[in-house]
């Protein structure tokens, strides 16, 4: 039930209530004006609760045996597994979540498109009931999967992850604080993509809104939702090791913003490696956020001290892993990291990094001039997208009291030699925002930046007509500007 349609509800049965009430002279009118907010509320949870009980009763949690028969094409998919990361046997802790949390229902794969092996006992691919697949999860069959990261049959998503965060010691599961630690932490994760995922979009539950009589998160839904399934934390090598395994040898590494949460930062990451379907490896570097809006003086100092960890990072894959196209994807604040530490390898002497991918730089902007000009003679390409209609960015400024490069100004975004500057004002309000996807939902930035990082076509009008140069006419422009 949507949650006017519970407040209209609720408004009429109390106010039916409260009427009766008073014509039969049970309570006098100045009492029912005071039992009447308390009354309101309470009635609001309890059909909330019930609409969100049905809807789980006959929907999300429908019972193994009572689904439909599949079709002749399909079967059933064996139980999820951390795949190649798992192997081998002991090289990294891994923490399952509840099987609730995915329902009832087992994902469906269709046959002529397997990505999955199954070696074994287990080649035998049949409907299986709740107590058979637990005998297959806990005996010695193994499931190996290809080397892709991507594996769309179960619809998930594997990532690689190095942080500078403190582990969570309080809780029983695997996460990372926004704790600033003093080495890096090196592990895997899994994160399911909802089949009803819409490209550009990051679907995660609604969180409480009293506004809105939602009382409680709501519950995740694998049709719907993002979900992170598993996570593992292993050592440098075993990560060296993982990364070598693709034999592409290119990678992504996505660097999130202020007011993030690791496993906020894991979610983002695999949608954009969902929606750009690339087949490297993706790396997420999480630096010690502590995702919250009145923390942004403590993100700032924390991304200032993710310098040293960030190089780390940076070499491990070059140098160690043999990464031979290295692709950075910077968003707000972690523009700050990358580029603080990218300017400090100018000294090696090599391109270190292919495309520089800026979303909305949370960067001062007379630093940013200055770091750009260093960080110009490493990267192959930098590109910067900026919007006049990017709250976050308003928000920054007014924290900060300085204009930041994400903005763009009267005479247009900010620009430096060797910079593409794009004007995307024309098409959201905001990059890469975990709650707010107007932005993202716009599949030109999803297509323009996965044009960019696989044949790294330029000038950006080379990807798109809706990117036009300004003043147009002039060779080569000021900047770039998507167009209306």
């Amino acid at each position: 039930m949507r949650w006017w349609v519970e407040i209209i509800v609720s408004v009429l049965i109390v106010d039916l209530l409260l009427s009766v009430a008073t014509l039969s002279g049970i309570i006098d009118w100045s009492t029912a004006l005071v039992v009447a907010p308390p009354l309101l509320f309470g009635l609001g949870y309890f059909i909330h609760r019930q609409s969100v009980s049905f809807y789980d009763m006959t929907i999300r949690r429908r019972p193994f045996d009572e689904t439909p028969p599949l079709a002749e094409h399909e079967t059933q998919a064996a139980p999820l597994s951390p795949g190649r990361f798992e192997e081998p046997v002991g090289a990294a802790k891994w923490q399952r979540l509840p099987s609730s949390t995915l329902g009832n229902r087992a994902p469906r794969l269709r046959q002529e498109r397997s990505d999955t092996i199954l070696l074994g006992s287990a080649r035998k691919k049949t409907r299986m009931t709740s107590s058979a697949k637990t005998k297959l999860r806990d005996s010695k069959t193994r499931l190996v999967r290809r080397p892709a990261l991507i594996n769309r049959e179960v619809r998930a998503v594997d990532l690689l992850f190095a942080s500078n965060r403190v582990s969570d010691t309080t809780s029983a599961k695997l996460d990372l604080t926004g704790g600033r630690g003093d080495k890096l932490t090196f592990g895997a994760a899994q994160v399911h993509v909802p089949h009803d995922h819409k490209i550009g979009k990051l679907e995660l539950p609604l969180k409480a809104n009293w506004l809105k009589l939602r009382w409680s998160d709501e519950a995740t839904d694998p049709q719907r939702h993002f979900i992170v399934e598993q996570i593992g934390f292993f050592d440098r090598d075993r990560f060296v090791e993982l990364a070598k395994a693709n034999p592409r040898r290119t990678a992504v590494v996505f660097v999130h913003g202020f007011n993030t949460s690791f496993r906020e930062g894991l979610l983002r990451l695999a949608q954009i490696v969902w929606d750009l379907q690339f087949l490297g490896v993706p790396v997420l570097f999480s630096w010690p956020s502590q995702g919250g809006f009145l923390s942004y003086v403590y993100d700032f100092n924390s991304a200032l001290g993710a310098r040293d960890s960030f190089q780390e990072l940076i070499d491990i894959l070059r140098s160690q892993a043999g990464i031979a196209e290295l692709h950075v994807i910077a968003h707000s604040m972690g523009n700050l990291v990358v580029l603080d530490a990218l300017s400090g390898l100018v000294s090696a002497g090599q391109p270190t990094i292919a495309e520089l991918i800026m979303a909305a730089p949370d960067v001062d902007i007379d630093l940013f001039q200055g770091l750009i000009k260093k960080v110009g003679q490493i990267v192959r390409g930098m590109t910067l997208y900026a919007s006049a209609n990017d709250w976050a960015m308003k928000v920054s400024r007014d924290l900060s009291k300085k204009p930041r490069a994400g903005d763009v100004f009267e005479t247009g975004p900010v620009v430096a030699q060797k910079l593409d500057s794009i004007d995307v004002s024309a098409i959201g309000n905001e990059m890469f925002g975990l709650n707010h996807n107007t932005f993202a939902s716009n599949r030109s930035l999803v297509d323009d930046i996965g044009r960019l990082i696989a044949k790294g076509d330029r000038p950006p009008n080379a990807r798109s007509p809706q990117i036009r140069g300004v003043p147009e006419g002039k060779t080569p422009p000021a900047y770039w500007k998507y167009v209306d």
